[in-house]
């Protein structure tokens, strides 16, 4: 059974992006992270996003280029993926980030509660948008 490797909540105009598993899934690319970013492929069952996450990530904006600072698409045979630049647990600060220039698509997700990790509420608090954790 696919358990969920990825969680992204919302927490005061903030994308909460926490990876759980990215040594246990073939389907998280490159398996085990990177610091410049990260793909998970095939969204359905592997990806938690809880509404607020989902609302939130509506209002990127689109950028120029064929990727973003965060980003969703499908591939040609439909399956969903889900993108984003940095480190594997980060803090996306809606108002300094833009999507890729398709813009933001609903992708197959399990809806999870809106319960971001206390470290990044922490580190929000210290005024550390691009904290780490």
């Amino acid at each position: 059974m696919d358990e969920i490797r990825v969680k992204v909540t919302a927490y005061e105009g903030n994308i909460i992006i926490e990876t759980l598993k990215p040594d246990e899934d073939d389907h998280f690319a490159p398996v085990g992270g990177t610091r410049f970013g990260s793909v998970l492929m095939d969204t359905k069952n592997i990806l938690g996003m809880s509404k607020e996450a989902v609302e939130l990530l509506k209002t990127i904006p689109r950028g120029t280029d064929c990727i973003g600072d965060v980003s969703t698409w499908k591939t040609t045979n439909g399956n969903c993926c889900f993108s984003w630049f940095g480190h594997l647990n980060r803090i996306v600060s809606i108002k300094d980030c833009v999507s890729d220039r398709d813009g933001i698509i609903n992708v197959e997700h399990v809806t999870i509660e809106n319960e971001p990790p206390k470290e990044a509420i922490e580190a929000l608090q210290k005024n550390n948008p691009q904290y780490t954790f």
